[in-house]
């Protein structure tokens, strides 16, 4: 209903409007929700788990047989 209201108005408003609503919440999981995990249980960043064949990969080698 919002997106049709906006749409009313300028054909791209729905668009800005879900973009500005995206990054409120973003910023929001950044900055207002707490970290879930304690510092000593988190696992050091491995530059081969960010890309996503590198993901892949790991799950597929950690996967028991």
């Amino acid at each position: 209903m919002l997106g049709g209201l906006l749409g009313e108005f300028n054909p791209r408003a729905p668009f800005w409007a879900a973009a500005v609503l995206s990054v409120l919440c973003g910023l929001y999981g950044v900055f207002v929700l707490p970290e879930s995990l304690a510092p000593e249980d988190r696992a050091p960043l491995k530059f081969h788990a960010m890309h996503p064949i590198g993901a892949v990969t790991s799950i597929w080698r950690d996967y028991p047989s």
